[in-house]
């Protein structure tokens, strides 16, 4: 990385630490969302693991496969640039559009990748896991009321049978 105040190393370790970064930039968010998914399904299933282990091959695959092909498409478009402290993705070196000294010789477009990153972040953190939280609570909550309802028939079939055993005594 020449040319960027305080940058030790190359262009390629730059790449590397920006795909680094990216990779788990990305694949933290995946788990974090992947967790109440895994709760909402405990719950579904009455916590009984067979019915819901499948869940967690797709989440390890989605977690690591899909960071992995944002962060191919960085590292081959060299849009892994000095930005701040470290590496990361940006179309080039921080400052070289206000530094004449600096060339702004690396990296291609890649709005639209910046946003489908920016936007799928913004959904595992954000979107995804307190919609999960509330289908949850309304699952439980349906549960709760259908067990409410079969109680208290329970209840109305249990004094029913015990007037009618009060009415059967009476009568003999």
């Amino acid at each position: 990385t020449p040319d960027y105040v305080e940058a030790s190393g190359t262009s390629n370790t730059c790449t590397a630490q920006g795909f680094i970064y990216s990779m788990c930039s990305m694949t933290v968010p995946t788990y974090y969302g992947s967790l109440s998914l895994q709760a909402f399904m405990g719950i579904k299933n009455n916590f009984k693991e067979e019915k819901y282990q499948w869940i967690e091959n797709p989440v390890h695959l989605a977690a690591w496969c899909i960071p992995a092909a944002f962060s191919a498409v960085g590292a081959v478009t060299n849009n892994f640039n000095p930005n701040g402290s470290g590496c990361s993705i940006a179309k080039a070196p921080h400052g070289c559009e206000t530094d004449p000294d600096v060339p702004c010789k690396r990296g291609g477009n890649i709005d639209m990748l910046e946003y489908t990153v920016g936007l799928g972040l913004i959904f595992l953190y954000i979107v995804f896991p307190p919609s999960t939280m509330m289908a949850m609570y309304c699952w439980i909550k349906k549960i709760g009321k259908k067990e409410g309802e079969s109680r208290g028939m329970q209840k109305l079939r249990e004094c029913a049978r015990k007037q009618m055993m009060h009415q059967i005594a009476v009568q003999i």
